[in-house]
């Protein structure tokens, strides 16, 4: 089954270390998508961060794939995400 994992918290609070907890836990995160990470591996940029993640969000769906996302929940995009994930037959859970 395909599966839209959220993992939400303030900056700070420890997402990516949970990712990492759950990582061992269980097969089915899929690709995960920490906007941090990839702003770090961009130079430091966090627009350029921003937008690689969205990018990366919209290829996982396109390709019809598991994803996890790190997020601070201060948008609208992760609702609307999994709003159309929704639609498509994903399944979503959320740790925050």
């Amino acid at each position: 089954m395909k599966t839209y994992t959220i993992i939400g918290g303030v900056n700070g609070v420890g997402k990516s270390s949970f990712t990492g907890v759950l990582k061992e836990q269980t097969t089915d995160l899929g690709i995960i998508i920490d906007v941090d990470r990839i702003t770090a591996e961009l130079g430091g940029n966090p627009l350029a961060g921003g937008k690689a993640a969205l990018t990366m969000i919209h290829d996982c769906i396109r390709r019809n794939v598991s994803f996890t996302q790190e997020t601070t929940l201060s948008g609208y995009k992760t609702e609307a995400t999994a709003k159309e994930v929704k639609e498509l037959g994903y399944h979503i859970r959320m740790f925050y």
